[in-house]
């Protein structure tokens, strides 16, 4: 063999071992990509739980669950139980490589809403109320004489400082003033003139006009009055009569 073939056929021979090696190292690293290398998984359904009436303390969510937990006031569940949820329980999600975890929003009950009671004694009445009912309370009065002034409360059931729940009755006691003598009217028909003015006096009470007037009744006698008998009057009010007169 000449030289000049045989360089040729060296250089060949290397071209092609060149290659062969590159071909080596290339199914090399596929091989392992293969082997070695995490296969991205199908995306998956998942149904969200329904968490609603569970306690928040008894919950064990899956891993693929990202819980989130806000707390609020609710008239009607229990402190620590869930009583919403987003997403709902039953609602379908796709969890893949690039979303592997669902977040859920669960609000948890802080019970009702607790009140703590003002100060109400010596206030006037419709000022309390008012706070008291801006508040998201019942309110309720009695009255009772008493020698504060009209319309001041004077107590409060429950008391002042005493936390109550929201939509609570709290009864208010408020005065009505000194409590006032009251008299009834005696019956002055029938009497004269004379004697009329004194029942009158007896019972605390002033006579008004004298009316003399014509009537059935005998000359000289009651045969009317302002005000019936058993009317319930202050001491001092005046009572008119009425006075048959003499026929002409």
């Amino acid at each position: 063999m000449k030289i000049g073939e045989w360089l040729k056929d060296t250089r060949t021979w290397r071209r092609a071992a060149a290659v062969a090696a590159v071909l080596i190292v290339a199914v090399g690293w596929i091989t392992i990509d293969i082997l070695f290398q995490p296969r991205k998984k199908e995306p998956t359904t998942v149904e969200i739980p329904n968490f609603c009436g569970l306690h928040a303390d008894s919950i064990q969510a899956d891993e693929w669950i990202d819980l989130d937990i806000e707390y609020r006031y609710h008239e009607n569940t229990p402190a620590g139980v869930v009583f919403a949820q987003t997403p709902t329980g039953g609602s379908r999600r796709r969890l893949s490589d690039d979303r592997k975890t669902c977040q859920v929003t669960l609000t948890v009950s802080l019970g009702r809403e607790s009140i703590r009671l003002p100060h109400m004694a010596g206030r006037d009445v419709y000022e309390v109320a008012t706070e008291l009912r801006n508040l998201g309370l019942v309110v309720n009065t009695v009255a009772e004489p008493s020698p504060r002034e009209v319309g001041r409360v004077l107590a409060s059931e429950p008391r002042a400082g005493e936390s109550v729940p929201k939509g609570a009755t709290v009864t208010l006691t408020v005065s009505l003033g000194e409590k006032q003598k009251t008299v009834r009217v005696p019956n002055l028909c029938g009497l004269s003139r004379a004697d009329a003015l004194i029942r009158l006096w007896l019972c605390q009470l002033n006579v008004g006009e004298v009316v003399e007037a014509s009537s059935d009744a005998p000359a000289g006698t009651v045969f009317r009055q302002s005000h019936t008998e058993g009317t319930v009057v202050l001491p001092g009010t005046k009572i008119t009569i009425y006075v048959s007169k003499e026929n002409e």
